[in-house]
């Protein structure tokens, strides 16, 4: 299982659609929380609120939405060859995630996308201006208040998590692994220089595999 992390705009989005040609698949956090049943209409009006204003969604309904999101992946085709974005943003969702998998002896690679948290902003601000323009509306990244939120919470929460993560990939190299991606890269590059440090078994991810007994691969 691959969990990715890295700053607003750094390229997750294009790095999971190249990663899907290679028989992973997506597992996105924000469609997991649309999905989620019996969350109360106070909670949602909640992570409405947080979205619009660029801030992070609580750490209780982050808990029980990703709970929810990997047992019903856990369920329908098991957690090998699964792809999160969305994750990891503080410590105590990486804690969760380090857990949950290691119950089911599943190794984790981690992979950060390492881009100037500027640059990245510089992009965010100016797809921002080009939605303006053409008159689109968006949930989030809806205003430069937002933007600069989601900022100062991937300084104070997530830049800190990512530094737990490499610490982990150290401290339990048999089940997490850490794997830094060149930000400047291209999408190609990206996934590129991500599949030859995950080594080349990981080309060989099968899905829709039904037999939990056969060879796993790395995530």
């Amino acid at each position: 299982m691959i969990s990715l992390i890295g700053p607003p705009g750094c390229g997750k989005s294009k790095l999971i659609e190249g990663l899907r040609h290679h028989g992973y698949r997506p597992l996105s956090i924000s469609q997991a929380i649309r999905d989620t049943p019996g969350l109360p209409p106070s909670w949602r009006v909640k992570i409405k609120e947080c979205q619009e204003d660029g801030f992070l969604v609580p750490d209780h309904i982050m808990s029980l939405v990703f709970n929810w999101a990997l047992n019903e992946e856990r369920q329908k085709r098991g957690l090998n060859g699964l792809v999160i974005d969305g994750a990891t943003r503080k410590i105590i969702h990486a804690e969760q995630v380090l857990y949950l998998c290691g119950a089911d002896d599943q190794h984790v690679v981690n992979a950060f996308i390492d881009l100037d948290p500027l640059i990245c902003r510089e992009r965010i601000i100016e797809r921002l201006a080009s939605d303006r323009r053409e008159g689109r509306a968006r949930l989030d990244d809806s205003s430069e208040t937002s933007i600069a939120n989601r900022f100062v919470e991937y300084g104070v929460h997530t830049l800190p998590t990512v530094d737990f993560l490499r610490d982990s990939g150290t401290l339990h190299a048999r089940s997490c692994r850490f794997i830094t991606i060149p930000g400047t890269y291209d999408p190609a590059q990206k996934l590129s220089h991500l599949l030859a440090e995950m080594g080349l078994e990981d080309l060989q991810v099968n899905a829709h595999s039904a037999d939990r007994n056969s060879k796993k691969v790395a995530a």
